[in-house]
């Protein structure tokens, strides 16, 4: 076959070609971080180049040729697509690189002009912020950097009681050691994951909006109950590897002394009614009425058919657990839920394990009118508390004035001071939207 001038022409330009494709590819490669102010060192370079090894390996004898043979056959070949370079270049960055980059995000006009409320403004940071924080960055940001700081959150009008919620959550090490091992599946794990990231490298405007619009439909017009999105979140997000409290209750008949054992399976926990003249509920009072009988309840005897008699408890917890105050809400009298930065619970639970449990932190409820209210959060740091009120954070040296102004305790989340770290899982590939 005879080759014209045309075709000779055309081969040499494709020939020059090749290496402004190769250079622009290989710069690209080792510039990724430095393009943002970032070093990179050879390795990270060469992590790129492996990808093309198993596709030529008797051409290729410097690093640049193998980039070319590697962009001349990855359409026939392999061709690594942006998620798997994102997960090669974010898996082999520092903390510092990471923190670098996310720095310069925060100079971008979406995060420097944005304006609080539901606007346009609101719309185009949650894109940009759903954008850029990739499940590979997430991934990477979750490994490598370690969230041992308190981080404000961004409300734009009516999201406090989930900014509550998360801000308690988020203090909880068990609740975060399971977001960052837990195999995200779903559209809901991969948004808690990513406020979870947001909240570890110090992002100024993390967001919830998504998180509840997934969660609970949220209509941003009305005041939402924080323990109601607990709830939701409980039901929607923790897997059975994460055990919820179980209460394991015998109750006993008035009448004819018969006792039943019932067992309530992620029970939901509550501080009990205020006992005699005491002012306060707290924990202390928790063990007492469900360890003595004080839990009054109407049930027909399988015995007698008579239907008084009373709940002896013993619980079964797992490394953390929700414990409701709103009960202290029905009182108008000033009393209140008071708890104890740290409390033994070896006499209500049944377990072998220690029993000795940490705040977490505390969520507030303030009414303000009927249609309205505010939830704060109060989180125990290094035996300091710290107010959590949206986009403020301070240190607490009055608790008092803390319940005057921002109302009583709503709910509180424990952890167990001997939890233990859950086994790290292979990232599932991404199904968030």
């Amino acid at each position: 076959m005879r080759t014209t001038n045309t075709d000779r022409s055309q081969s040499e330009e494709k020939s020059s070609r090749e290496p402004r494709l190769l250079g622009a590819f290989v710069r690209w490669v080792g510039t990724s971080f430095r393009s943002r102010k970032v070093n990179v060192s050879a390795n990270n370079k060469m992590a790129m180049l492996k990808l093309s090894s198993h596709i030529n390996k008797t051409h290729p004898s410097t690093p640049e040729e193998s980039m070319l043979a590697f962009h001349g056959t990855c359409e026939t070949a392999f061709t690594p697509s942006q998620k798997e370079l994102d997960a090669i270049r974010w898996k082999k960055a520092t903390a510092d690189e990471i923190k670098a980059y996310i720095l310069e995000l925060t100079e971008h006009d979406h995060v420097k002009n944005y304006e609080k409320g539901y606007g346009e403004s609101h719309r185009k940071l949650m894109k940009f912020v759903a954008m850029m924080f990739t499940p590979e960055l997430v991934a990477a940001i979750l490994e490598k950097i370690p969230i041992n700081h308190l981080v404000i959150m961004n409300n734009p009008s009516k999201e406090c009681f989930a900014i509550a919620t998360l801000q308690a959550l988020i203090a909880c090490p068990p609740f975060c050691d399971y977001v960052k091992t837990k195999l995200p599946v779903t559209p809901i794990d991969h948004e808690i994951r990513s406020i979870l990231a947001q909240y570890a490298v110090c992002w100024p405007l993390i967001q919830c909006s998504h998180l509840l619009d997934l969660v609970m439909n949220y209509e941003r017009t009305v005041e939402e109950d924080a323990e109601d999105f607990y709830r939701l979140l409980e039901d929607n997000y923790f897997d059975d590897s994460f055990p919820m409290p179980t209460e394991e209750k015998t109750f006993h008949c008035f009448n004819c002394r018969e006792t039943q054992v019932i067992i309530d399976e992620k029970t939901r926990i509550s501080l009990p009614p205020i006992l005699y003249d005491e002012t306060t509920a707290t924990m202390g009072g928790l063990m007492t009425y469900k360890l003595q009988g004080h839990e009054k309840v109407e049930k027909t005897c399988q015995k007698c058919g008579e239907s008084s008699g009373c709940f002896i408890t013993k619980c079964i917890f797992g490394d953390m657990f929700f414990i409701s105050a709103s009960i202290t809400h029905h009182y108008a009298d000033g009393r209140i839920a008071d708890f104890d930065p740290s409390v033994d619970l070896s006499n209500l639970e049944k377990t072998k394990k220690s029993s000795e449990w940490r705040l977490a932190g505390v969520v507030h409820h303030e009414k303000i009118d009927k249609h309205s209210a505010h939830y704060v959060a109060v989180i125990d740091r290094h035996d300091n508390d710290y107010l959590m009120n949206d986009s403020s954070c301070s240190k607490i040296s009055c608790m008092s004035e803390i319940i005057r102004k921002h109302g009583k305790p709503y709910f509180a989340i424990y952890y167990r001071s001997t939890w233990k770290e859950r086994p790290k899982v292979e990232a599932a590939p991404s199904t968030a939207n």
